[in-house]
């Protein structure tokens, strides 16, 4: 059952009280609703507090599914680039438009919209959190190096279809390794086993030995998002409840320019809630438990099912008894589905509940009200600066340490608590190429209570 109180109107009414504006003089109410909604959506992803159940079916043959565009999912990526623009132009006192704002001396909406573009995709690059799969038509290559689209920014699963209609699982090497093991490989065409990026150009993808027998590229990517345009809008492609990293992001490449926009201290404040908002997605969670036909399984790893189930795309289809994660969007189903529709069902941490008719109830318990109440007053602080906003940094911290203990809380009631179960992020640190450490902010400590 949701909780039924207190609704958006009665909420924001009180946050207008605690900022001492009740008559919306200098904080609107559309403005305040901006805030109170990313102030859910931080609590969610620090707290993974909202949790439920969604269930779709299978489609013939299909073995990857993104979660978040499957009819009636819980996760979907409704944010957009306008909601982002305009949260930002609240931010710095600026008119809200939707777009071709000439601008002033300090920012105009180009400004704006470059800003948000490049710390997007910046974000899909370190976290790794919206993976897409595609397949690429790749022939006969004479050398063995094949280019994939200019929207790709990593590669995380390369598999070699062939014409014998057998997949083939390229392992991730180098040409130093090929060297030791396969030499000749550059010179004498065989059976594909591996692939290489470190000797290419970008965007292509050296395979290893060259091939000799023509197929596509089944691949696992990062890709960069689609251009921006706020007067469209255009959905700007992360997690909802990951959206406020983007702003807090670009905010921070707008403070940071020379002249009248430059503002060194709210600049590294939002490059420090940046780099938090980075590490809380890498650690972060999506699916928690699966169901296939109503039987429980236990959700593993692609990478563990490429481990232990070599080359599984080529089992014969069938109802699907194991599901793997990559990302917090792409599962992978094996076997793969025959022709009967067959029913998955997925505990997850879905998406917060966001509040948008003054009716709509506020879905957090009364004892999380008032931290929710303090970090929305924090936000709407920023546009002030100097010391008035520095007087709210306390109210930023009361929510972060809740979110700690409901973690605790998390983990204290699971049975199997750690990285073990977070399969997601397993599959995130077996395959990437980078060293990453443990987060050293406070989202250490907010790991999604699993």
């Amino acid at each position: 059952m949701p909780y039924v109180s207190p609704t958006l109107l009665e909420f924001r009414t009180a946050l207008a009280a605690r900022l001492q504006d009740p008559a919306n003089v200098f904080w609107t109410a559309p403005e305040l609703t901006v805030y109170i909604q990313e102030a859910l959506r931080t609590w969610n992803a620090m707290a993974a507090w909202y949790r439920d159940r969604m269930a779709f079916n299978t489609t013939a043959a299909t073995v990857f599914y993104d979660i978040a565009t499957v009819p009636g999912s819980l996760v979907p990526r409704t944010v957009t680039d306008r909601d982002i623009f305009q949260a930002i132009e609240y931010a710095l006192l600026e008119p809200i438009t939707a777009s071709g704002w000439a601008g002033s001396e300090q920012f105009n909406d180009a400004d704006i919209i470059s800003a948000i573009e490049r710390r997007r995709n910046q974000f899909l690059l370190e976290t790794g959190a919206v993976l897409q799969h595609s397949t690429l038509f790749s022939g006969l290559p004479a050398n063995g190096r094949v280019d994939v689209a200019d929207t790709v920014i990593d590669v995380r699963r390369v598999s070699y279809f062939d014409a014998t209609n057998t997949y083939n699982l390229l392992w991730r090497t180098d040409e130093g390794e090929l060297f030791a093991w396969l030499q000749g490989w550059n010179m004498n065409p065989a059976p594909v086993q591996a692939y290489s990026v470190i000797a290419t150009p970008p965007l292509r993808i050296q395979l290893a030995p060259i091939p000799s027998v023509s197929g596509t590229l089944d691949l696992v990517t990062i890709n960069a998002g689609i251009p921006l345009n706020p007067a469209i809008p255009i959905t700007l492609g992360v997690p909802d409840d990951f959206s406020w990293v983007i702003k807090f992001g670009a905010l921070c490449d707008l403070l940071t320019k020379d002249g009248p926009p430059a503002d060194p201290f709210r600049a590294a404040y939002c490059e420090s809630r940046w780099r938090e908002g980075v590490e809380l997605a890498r650690v972060s969670a999506t699916v928690l438990f699966g169901y296939l036909d109503g039987v429980q399984t236990q959700p593993v790893s692609l990478f563990d099912m490429d481990t232990n189930l070599l080359n599984w795309q080529n089992d014969p289809v069938g109802p699907p008894t194991t599901l793997g994660q990559a990302g917090l969007n792409l599962i992978a189903l094996d076997p793969p589905p025959d022709s009967s529709p067959h029913s998955v069902q997925l505990d997850v941490l879905a998406n917060m509940p966001i509040p948008v008719l003054d009716t709509d109830p506020i879905q957090v318990g009364r004892e999380e009200l008032d931290v929710i109440t303090d970090y929305s007053e924090h936000l709407a602080a920023f546009k002030m600066s100097g010391a008035e906003f520095q007087a709210t940094q306390p109210a930023y911290d009361r929510m972060v340490r809740l979110a700690v203990k409901q973690n605790d809380r998390w983990r204290a009631f699971a049975k199997f608590p750690g990285d073990d179960h977070n399969r997601a992020r397993r599959d995130f640190s077996q395959v990437r190429r980078a060293a990453h450490p443990e987060p050293v902010t406070a989202s250490a400590d907010m790991e999604g209570g699993i």
